[in-house]
């Protein structure tokens, strides 16, 4: 993508969904924005502590949430297809009309059932992780 188109995309994100509803961390030194309706595909987030974003309608496609905390996240209608779980924590996480590969889902901890996956989602993913 071109600059001048990443800034234009900047603009409309901003415009989407205000930086007041932003969340800023630092990953390994750089510094990563994340916002609802964002587009953060193929972000690294692996090991951050997202516990109770809010992060609805956001492009998250073949991100990786390596280890990261997302126990109490709103990821409503978010893209997730592709993105890596190993060893994140989604206890609680509200995941209604999100695009999720269950098979991505099976190195994922779970105390209880994310909001959005039936029991039944949970018990055919846990047969298919053994």
């Amino acid at each position: 993508m071109s600059f001048a188109k990443k800034i234009a995309s900047l603009v409309a994100e901003t415009v989407a969904s205000p930086l007041e509803n932003s969340y800023v961390f630092d990953q390994g030194g750089n510094t990563v924005v994340l916002r609802s309706r964002g587009d953060h595909a193929g972000a690294d987030l692996s090991g951050l502590d997202l516990s109770g974003v809010k992060l609805e309608q956001a492009n998250l496609e073949n991100a990786n949430l390596t280890g990261a905390n997302l126990s109490g996240a709103h990821l409503e209608g978010a893209n997730l297809i592709g993105a890596k779980f190993s060893g994140t924590i989604l206890t609680g996480t509200h995941l209604k009309d999100a695009k999720i590969e269950i098979e991505s889902l099976q190195n994922a901890v779970f105390d209880v059932a994310p909001a959005g996956l039936s029991a039944e989602d949970l018990v055919s993913l846990k047969m298919r992780a053994r």
